[in-house]
């Protein structure tokens, strides 16, 4: 979008973002959360923190406090966020898709960063890993959660994790393997009044088809041709 289809937007923009001001601590983080939002909506090529803050009119070093070290809680608005599509989205024929990402890297103090399979390379490589948790709906979608995933040498390392501002505690990064109660605890927070009739999990393992049979929810996706399903 460009900066006058965003400024078109006005009052509707604003009265969605005021519905998470919030979970921020001051006024000046929740201004720059604004900022931050429009930039992502805009048709910037580089959504980077310093091509953004240019965009609108201010100094990266101001925007990059934004990211860097303002108090806002972000569960909240990823709560917040999913009962508003509870309530306004909820849907019979809703579908979660579960799913992960794989980006390469070329260092290692990037978060997560470790030599591990990334099917956008279709090989193990040096990269980081998303499990991401999508929701699709007839004439909606959206993203629900993002969570990145730890490899055990950045698991089982509390300083490493502390020095890259990485999550702190484990429940916070979902297992590629056994992701079934990250998702459960997301998706029964968007349809708890509506049983969520199929998933997506790709390169889900037995014990996460056996549980979502156990709750009555159907399921498909890509498995292993060894791999067997209940």
């Amino acid at each position: 979008m460009t900066l006058k289809q965003i400024a078109s937007l006005g009052k509707e923009l604003a009265k969605f973002l005021a519905l998470f001001a919030c979970c921020f601590r001051s006024r000046p983080g929740f201004a720059l959360f604004t900022i931050y939002v429009q930039g992502l909506l805009s048709s910037l090529q580089r959504k980077n923190v310093e091509a953004i803050a240019l965009e609108f009119g201010k100094r990266p070093r101001t925007l990059q406090r934004f990211v860097e070290s303002i108090k806002w809680d972000e569960p909240c608005v990823r709560d917040d966020c999913q009962r508003l599509v509870a309530r306004e989205h909820a849907h019979q024929e809703a579908i979660g898709c579960l799913d992960e990402s794989g980006t390469a890297k070329s260092g290692a103090h990037t978060v997560g960063a470790a030599r591990q399979w990334l099917g956008s390379r279709g090989k193990v490589d040096n990269g980081v890993v998303g499990v991401h948790l999508s929701y699709c709906a007839p004439g909606f979608q959206c993203l629900l959660d993002s969570e990145v995933y730890l490899p055990q040498e950045w698991a089982a390392d509390p300083e490493r994790r502390k020095k890259t501002i990485s999550p702190r505690s484990l429940c916070s990064a979902p297992s590629r393997r056994s992701p079934w109660g990250w998702w459960t605890a997301r998706w029964t927070t968007t349809c708890a009044s509506r049983p969520g009739r199929s998933t997506k999990p790709t390169g889900a393992t037995q014990p996460f088809w056996t549980a979502s049979n156990s709750v009555g929810r159907y399921s498909w996706g890509k498995c292993r041709q060894t791999s067997t399903a209940g």
